[in-house]
Parts: structure tokens; C-alpha cells; sequence
């Protein structure tokens, strides 16, 4: 039987049952006449799939009529293994959307592989993820079901035990950011709350790093570490840049980002520059760097610049010492320095003292009082 007749029986089947998306199987149709010897499976699958009945199934279709050319069984082998997958994910749970995307991104050696798919679906559950959780995570991260149960994943659950963090903080950080973590590395983990234990700062900085616990923050130090990595810097320059301004593991990533893009594109500085300087990422762009950079692009317009400028200058300088070194010779920058004011904020005093709240009120005095006052002094030196 060739593809085309098998699949003008799919067509009537399919109207027959009253199949709600038969006009999809004429493109089917189409697109096997045209490649009937290595048809592109999954995205012609993704089109079967979603041609679905509640009186029909594709798999025993298959099954019952299969394709009677020997040239083409190696088609409806890669179908059937198709059909059969779907029905093992329709079984646990999965939707429509899932399934489509699982099978146009991963390829069919990781789904074919029954075993190692039940392991992996069964390690979420055992953390404690419900079906539908557990949809929503393949769904966002596919990939998951390509990394290794026995390389990967196993090691990864061993070590989070022993570092005694529990099933509910384990789901809580894969709802959280399902993808970074994911993507552990089995000793990544640990080396990030190494680093979280050696910081250095004040109290209630380290209490906002920590404060959804140190599994969600170990992932926040690991995504800001693959991103200075990503731009250049070793692993090692990575962690020192975050030890010694740890702000940076609180702020967005597009905060960051941000910072590095002008960084390297409008300050012209390297990567290197920030492992000498890492308060750079600490400090705010849009009122501390930026008018800095634009009164030391005036001042190398006019050539009023002697020596070279450094990110100490852009950083480490207080507000009152940059304003005295290159603003305050230069009256043309005031307006650059967005206005540098002189005048004194008037702030709240401290509270009124106790001695000012008990202190008896005054009256004002008639003259009609002060006659009353000195005859009652002339009686009492009478007496």
C-alpha cells in the first residue's frame, strides 16, 4: 500500500468520525507524497497530533494498517514509535502543548529511550512535584529530559540532600528559576554557599541575599557568575568580583547588564577593569556614572583632561572630591554635573529635649498684675 492510499484512508476515517481538524491531513498528505522515503517525522507528527478524536486513535490505526510497501516501513516504524510515545505522555498527564513541544526540540533517541524518560519524570516526583507542575517545568525547559540520570541528575539530588535542604526548598527553587537550575553541575552548588558564607558585609545586606534561603540564592550567584563568565572573565575573577561587592548578587540582571554594556561600549574599559574596580556593578549608573562620564567627555573634548582617567575616578571618588577635582575648576560642567548644589538640605532636628516639654508656660504680664504683685511683696515684708 503506498503512503498516498494510506493516508486518503486516514482522510476518510477521519470524516467518517467526524475528526474536528481533517483539513490538517491534506497537508499531511502532501508533504509524505513529496518525501516519501525520509519524511521530516516531527514536524509531520506535530501536525497528526493535533488532528485528534476522542473516537480514534492514531496508534491503532497505525497498527491495523501500517504500509504494505517495503520501501516505505522504515516511515511507518518512526509513525508508530511517534504514535506510541505520545500515548505513553497522554497517559501521564502531559497537554497537547507539551507534547508538540517535546517533540520539535528534542530529538527522538532521548524520547525513544522509555526508561531513562520514567526515571527522570519519577525523580520530580519524587521531590514532591505534581503532574501538572511537572508539565509546566518540561514545558519551560525541555532539555531537562536530555541531561544524563546517572551522570547528571542523581549526583545532583545526592548533593542537595547532604547539604541537609529539603524537598520543599528544592521545589521552591525549580518554580523559582526551573532553568538555572537545572543546568547544576554537580560541586557548583557547594562552592556557591562557600561563597555566601564568606561575605563580608553589612548585616542586612547578607540578610536580603539570604532571604529566601541559600538554595535560591546560590542560584542567584550562579547566574550572575555564568554572566561575567559569558563576558570574559575566568570562573575565579568571576567569584571575586561578586565576594567583594555582594550588592551585585541583589540587583536584576538586566541592572547588570546594563552596567556592563556601557562599561565596555561608552567607557571604553575591559572586563579586567571590573575585577580591579568590582564597586562598579554597586553603585548607580544613572546618578553616579553617567554625569561623571559626560563632565570627563567635555573635559577630553577641550583637552581640560591632564592625566588619564582610571574607574577609581569613576567610582571610588565621594561626590564633594569629584565635584572639587573636575567639575568646580570648569563652570561649563555644573550644568553637565546635573546641577551640583551648594546649598544646605535643611533636615529634621533631633527630638525637642525634656527639659523644653516641662518647661512652665508663660503668660504676659498687665499693668494691673504688676500692682498686685508689689502690694502683696510691701505686706509680706510688713509680716
Amino acid at each position: 500500500m503506498e503512503i498516498r492510499v494510506w493516508m486518503s484512508r486516514l482522510s476518510r476515517l477521519s470524516s467518517t468520525v467526524q475528526y474536528r481538524a481533517s483539513p490538517l491531513l491534506l497537508v499531511i498528505t502532501r508533504n509524505f507524497s513529496q518525501a516519501p522515503q525520509a519524511p521530516n517525522c516531527n514536524r509531520y507528527f506535530t501536525l497528526l497530533y493535533q488532528c485528534k478524536s476522542p473516537h480514534f486513535s492514531l496508534l491503532n490505526f497505525i497498527q491495523t494498517e501500517g504500509f504494505s510497501s517495503k520501501s516505505n516501513r522504515s516511515s511507518s516504524n518512526i509513525v508508530l514509535e511517534q504514535a506510541r510515545l505520545s500515548e505513553m505522555m497522554r497517559g501521564m498527564g502531559f497537554r497537547e502543548e507539551t507534547v508538540k513541544k517535546l517533540f520539535e526540540e528534542l530529538p527522538m533517541a532521548v524520547l525513544k529511550d522509555s526508561a531513562g524518560f520514567r526515571q527522570k519524570i519519577d525523580l520530580l516526583k519524587y521531590i514532591g512535584l505534581s503532574s501538572r507542575e511537572i508539565d509546566q517545568i518540561l514545558f519551560s525547559c525541555s532539555e531537562f529530559l536530555e541531561l544524563s540520570f546517572e551522570g547528571r541528575l542523581k549526583p545532583l539530588l545526592d548533593e542537595l540532600h547532604k547539604m541537609n535542604f529539603s524537598h520543599a526548598e528544592i521545589r521552591a527553587a525549580i518554580h523559582e528559576n526551573p532553568k538555572p537550575f537545572l543546568r547544576l553541575v554537580p560541586g557548583e552548588l557547594s562552592r556557591c554557599i562557600e561563597l555566601l558564607d564568606s561575605l563580608r558585609c553589612r548585616h542586612l545586606i547578607k540578610e536580603r541575599i539570604l532571604n529566601k534561603g541559600y538554595l535560591q540564592a546560590s542560584i542567584n550567584v550562579k547566574l550572575r557568575i555564568e554572566y561575567l563568565h559569558k563576558h570574559g572573565l575566568i570562573l575565579r575573577d568571576a567569584f571575586k568580583v561578586l565576594y567583594v561587592e555582594p550588592r551585585a548578587i541583589l540587583y536584576d540582571l538586566a541592572d547588570i547588564e546594563e552596567k556592563i554594556e556601557f562599561l565596555l561600549q561608552k567607557m571604553r574599559f575591559c572586563m579586567e577593569h571590573l575585577v580591579e574596580c568590582p564597586e562598579y556593578l554597586g553603585v548607580n549608573l544613572d546618578k553616579q556614572i553617567i554625569p561623571r562620564y559626560n563632565v570627563f567627555e567635555y573635559l577630553r573634548s577641550v583637552n581640560g583632561l591632564g592625566d588619564e582617567v582610571w574607574m577609581k575616578h569613576y567610582v571610588k571618588l565621594s561626590r564633594m572630591k569629584f565635584y572639587n577635582m573636575f567639575v568646580k575648576p570648569y563652570p561649563e560642567c555644573e550644568k553637565i554635573f546635573n546641577g551640583f548644589t551648594k546649598e544646605k538640605i535643611a533636615r529634621p532636628q533631633h527630638p525637642v529635649g525634656m527639659w523644653k516639654l516641662f518647661k512652665p508656660q508663660k503668660f504676659p504680664e498687665s499693668d494691673k498684675d504688676v500692682r498686685n504683685m508689689r502690694k502683696f511683696v510691701k505686706t509680706s515684708n510688713l509680716c
